[in-house]
């Protein structure tokens, strides 16, 4: 559930269809803010981009 309350919050960056050079990097910068704040509120489970995009 927390992983998708942060993903529901980058949603219009994740889904944007556009694949150019800018929303590429737009995207990666938001699957690592994503997967930081997702490791910064679990204890448990540390995530990297890797796991959390697939």
């Amino acid at each position: 559930i927390i992983l998708i309350e942060i993903i529901e919050k980058k949603k219009h960056i994740i889904e944007n269809k556009q694949t150019n050079g800018v929303t590429i990097k737009e995207k990666e910068k938001c699957w690592l803010d994503i997967s930081r704040e997702f490791n910064s509120r679990c204890i448990k489970a540390n995530r990297i981009v890797m796991y959390v995009d697939s």
